[in-house]
């Protein structure tokens, strides 16, 4: 297996600005659903045991849209970079997101770790899903890059975001994860 991002030439010809845009909007809303889950469902307990490293929920919940405007900035630079570098196709897209994914989710993670005193399991958690994370992104952007048509990747993502809600909703209502609360 080679860990090499090989240049495929497979980006479609009708590669506008527009089509871009909804490639950029898919990837972004996967990333949201699956953040949605891993915070709200799968890392919620190791959150809630490092909370007194954190803001307090309220602060945190109102500072949510930062985290989605970061995912989005983040999806736009994965899409420029895979344009760049002729990454197309949901499998290279994959590839390509292990790769990158792996690079940044150990840095920011090591960055965190520097500067606030989290549990090394919720560390650990972080850089599994930060790959997990840019990988759905750049899976969903090398599909949508390697496509003619948008509309299965459409909705795939929109069955993707509702299996992840629904999921993380089991999860609280199971007990596995704590219920999300706001004292607003």
């Amino acid at each position: 297996m080679s860990w090499k991002i090989e240049a495929t030439g497979n980006l479609t010809p009708s590669s506008s600005c527009g089509r871009y845009v909804r490639i950029i909007l898919l990837g972004w809303v996967a990333v949201v659903g699956f953040d949605l889950f891993q915070n709200a469902g799968l890392l919620s307990k190791l959150w809630l045991e490092s909370k007194s490293a954190l803001l307090p929920p309220e602060k945190l919940f109102q500072r949510i849209p930062l985290g989605y405007l970061a995912f989005l900035i983040t999806v736009i630079m994965f899409t420029w970079l895979m344009v760049r570098l002729n990454v197309s196709g949901w499998k290279r897209g994959f590839l390509f997101g292990v790769q990158i994914g792996g690079l940044l989710s150990i840095c920011w993670v090591l960055s965190i770790a520097s500067v606030f005193p989290l549990k090394p399991a919720l560390l650990i958690a972080s850089v599994f899903s930060g790959i997990l994370q840019h990988t759905i992104a750049t899976t969903v952007i090398g599909w949508g890059l390697g496509s003619l048509n948008l509309r299965r990747l459409t909705a795939t993502v929109i069955a993707f975001v509702i299996l992840m809600v629904i999921a993380t909703v089991a999860l609280q209502n199971l007990g596995f994860a704590p219920a999300m609360q706001y004292s607003g």
